[in-house]
Parts: C-alpha cells; structure tokens; sequence
C-alpha cells in the first residue's frame, strides 16, 4: 500500500515540479482590505466580520451586480450560495472562491445586520483577477512569470505568506527612519535594517537576500529560516518614535491546503500535518484560558484572553494568533502535538466550562502509527519511527512485552489512584495520562514482540486482558521494493 502511496506522490511531483502550481489560499478582509489581488485559478478566502446576518453582492465591470450570498444565522441552508465556485463555512465567517476567473473581477459590497434586521455595517473590497502566465512577445526572453509575486504591507496585514523559493515585496511607510527586526521559530532576534532617511549612504541590510529599494523591502528568495514575527519601529527626524508594527510571515512549501478547523464544542482529537495551518474555533465568550500539555507532561499557557481588555490579546508563543475568535496556527510542529485544555468564562470572571482537544501533528508522507488494543492484534511500525498505544479507559493495567527470546518485560504498572504520575520502566516509552496513550518515541528492533495488557476495577479486580503483536520493520525495505518495481517489465 505505501509503495502505491509513494508512486503516487512521485507521478504527482513530476506533474508539477516545472511551475507551482498550488499556492495558499488569498486571504482578504473586508474590514482591512480595500484591494484584493487573485492569480487566475487561485482560491480565495474573504473573512466576514462576526454578524448574525449578511448580504455579499459584487458590482462586475458592466455595472451588473450580483447575490454571492444572503445568510441568516437563524437558517442553516442560508450559507449556500447560488452561484458555482463559491461556498460560505460558518465555522470562521470565511467566505471561499475555490477557483478565480476573470469574470470574478469587480466591486464587492458586505452588508452586515442584526438579529432583528438593522444594518451594522457596510464594506467595500475591490477584486482584481490577473493572468496567471506573462509571456513576453520577445520570443528570446523565456521567462514565465506564473504568479504576480506578494506584496505584504505593515500598515494593512498581520498575516503574510509567500511561497519558499518566491520573491516577497514589504511595503514601508513614508517615514524618516525605521528599525526592521525578525523574531523567528527560535525566539532569536534578527535585526534586517536600521534606515534614517538622512544618512548619506544608501541603507544596506544585515542579512543576505534583502535589498531595500524606494520605501520597498525585497526579500529576493524566501527560505523557511525567514518564517517569523517581523517589528517594525518608525520615527520622525528628531529620532522620536511614532508607530510600531508587526507582521507575521509564513513561508510555505509547494504543496497547499486549506487550514485544519477544529472546535473544542465539536472534536476530541484533531489531525493537522506538519507545517499546515490550524484555525482552533473558540467559543463565544467573555474569556477563556487556553492552555497546552505536552508529551512529556509540561504544561504551557498559550493565551488568557479576556474580552473588557482594552489591550488587544498577544499569545505566549510564536506562530500562535488571535483573530476575532479564531486561534491560528500558522505553522504546525511536532512539539504543537499534545492535550489542549480551554477554560472559560463569563464577565465577573466565574467559570462556566472546561473543554480539551488532542491535537496530533503528522509527518508530511505518512501519520505516526496508532495501534490499539481493543482494535488490532497486530500492529507495524517502522525502524526509528514512533508509535502511540492507545489504552482503554479503566481504572488500572499493567503492561509487559514479551520478546524474542522469550523475556518478560514489564513496561508499566498504573493506577488510577496514585498520587505521582506514571513513569514507564524502560527509556523511550512515555505515558500521557490525559489521553490514555503510551508512547514509544523511536521504535527499534529490539521492541518487537507481543504486548500484552491486563485491566483492572478500582478494586484491583481484573477486568480483561488483551494482546498485540508489535513488529518493528526496516525503512529501507521501501527503497529496495521501489528499485524491484522500477526492474520490472511493464
């Protein structure tokens, strides 16, 4: 089956290896953007501001307008629209236009209203469709322009994204002076450039492919190592400093979804793959507490948000956001993976509920393994890889192995009641009490062999018994079945 997988991918990298032919989706709001620009072909996200009812029209070059949509929070079939190619999810007020084509072009008017029909806003967006190819009429030219390449702005955007290898344009303000600084994925500091408008010398940046060019900065080839929050500090001639900006820059590989949406009313587990987007959908509330545990059992607090703050809430961590009541993602890692525990609660700060979510981050080809004893008796992980041993929910087990040889092997003993947590007799196995799963964190060959688990009652009474054979596989097996194929006849 992997071998099909993997064939699959490679037919699929070979159809697309010439030219991206996948970027993220746009995003456009209606309530920060005045101009919106689409490649043809491309998707499309238009974020609605939060209302119980609205009207999307678009006003075409003719002057002919058009219902996108009409949608009424007391009518559930009021999210769908009339017209192919578009689609409204409530989940995140997000609008979608899965494939822009020229006729999309135009003027597009948001009415917002209340529950009992008055206007609460109107908003105007202004869509442009560009071509997608630009050849030049110069036949020795070759170069092929597939995508008009991204324009971020400090003044307009928190979010920007730019596709790894493209070239990325950061509109300045018309300033005397500015810092531009980088905090990336290690929390490290990076200082891009210091300009002061009255220095003789033209500013030349810190870094390699930076350049700075008529108020605009000019990232000339993105890598994954300029992923990061970026600061800007502006000042006037005196050096005083008038305004401070951020922008968060997600660079992003060849290959592209939509973000992962989960809520905590909705989900218990969650699936994301590395490096993809996750939309974590919050509850309507006064205020919540949104903290985080690991697989080693650490505890961390991502965001306390309460809604009478004048300040605007800032999460802990970076690649975490708070839009409107939306936590993003912008880039999944492997340690995101783990428990997520929301508290909330009303405005004199009492608590009305607790909600936890597991959240799983996949590896890019192929998901960890996940075996369980109520579900498998056998169960194949490979060489280096790691596995998670789904538990049932009892009061007490023991877990032991039996290998080759035939050695018992006892892995752990839990009980419920016990005030310490758990800690597994052998290195690389890891128990999370939150979710009933043990943990091999790299499999080898000597943890192949039959798993066997005896439950218990709070009594210390057995309740059951069950077994797993786990087989622990060569990696490389794969390679050498992809040259036998390739050998074969067709």
């Amino acid at each position: 089956m992997r071998i099909q997988v993997i064939f699959g991918i490679l037919w699929i990298f070979s159809q697309t290896a010439a030219v991206l032919l996948f970027q993220d989706p746009v995003v456009c709001k209606f309530n920060k953007n005045e101009q919106c620009y689409v490649a043809l072909g491309e998707q499309l996200h238009l974020q609605i501001p939060p209302a119980y009812a609205f009207n999307l029209n678009m006003r075409d070059d003719t002057s002919a307008i058009r219902t996108i949509i009409r949608f009424r929070n007391n009518n559930p079939n009021s999210k769908k629209s009339d017209l192919p190619r578009w689609q409204f999810v409530k989940e995140n007020n997000t609008v979608i236009l899965t494939s822009a084509e020229t006729s999309d072009s135009g003027t597009y008017i948001l009415d917002t209203s209340d529950a009992g029909g008055t206007l609460t806003g109107s908003y105007t967006l202004q869509l442009n469709i560009n071509e997608r190819t630009n050849l030049s009429s110069n036949v020795t030219d070759t170069t092929v322009s597939l995508f008009p390449d991204p324009v971020c702005i400090f003044t307009e955007n928190d979010q920007c994204y730019v596709a790894l290898e493209e070239q990325l344009y950061m509109q300045m303000p018309l300033v005397d002076g500015f810092n531009l600084n980088m905090v990336d994925k290690t929390s490290a500091k990076h200082t891009i450039l210091r300009y002061r408008k009255n220095h003789s010398n033209p500013p030349k940046p810190n870094l390699p492919r930076w350049q700075f060019v008529n108020e605009l900065m000019i990232l000339t080839n993105a890598e994954r190592s300029d992923s990061g929050t970026y600061i800007l500090d502006t000042f006037d001639a005196g050096g005083t400093l008038t305004g401070r900006y951020t922008l968060q820059l997600n660079i992003k590989g060849l290959l592209f979804k939509d973000p992962v949406v989960c809520t905590f009313t909705g989900n218990d587990q969650c699936y994301v793959d590395l490096e993809e987007e996750l939309h974590l959908q919050m509850p309507s509330v006064d205020g919540f507490n949104l903290n985080m545990v690991d697989k080693t059992s650490a505890k961390r607090t991502i965001l306390r948000y309460r809604k009478n703050h004048s300040n605007p809430p800032k999460p802990n961590f970076p690649r975490w956001h708070i839009v409107n009541d939306l936590m993003i993602l912008t880039s999944a890692e492997r340690s995101d993976s783990g428990t997520y525990i929301l508290d909330t609660f009303d405005a004199e700060g009492t608590a009305t509920g607790r909600y936890t979510l597991q959240l799983n981050i996949k590896g890019l080809l192929f998901p960890d393994p996940v075996c369980i004893f109520t579900g498998n008796d056998q169960c194949y992980v490979a060489l280096g890889e790691e596995l998670h041993l789904q538990m049932p929910s009892v009061d007490g087990f023991d877990l032991n192995m039996i290998d080759k040889t035939p050695a018992k092997r006892t892995i752990l003993r839990y009980r419920k009641t016990q005030s310490n947590p758990p800690k597994p007799n052998f290195p690389r196995w890891q128990f999370v009490n939150n979710n009933n799963t043990m943990i091999l964190t790299s499999a080898e060959r000597n943890d192949s062999g039959t798993y066997i688990l005896d439950t218990f009652d709070t009594g210390g009474t057995a309740t059951g018994r069950y077994t797993l054979q786990l087989n622990i596989e060569e990696p490389t097996t794969l390679a050498s079945d992809l040259i036998t194929h390739g050998q074969e006849a067709p």
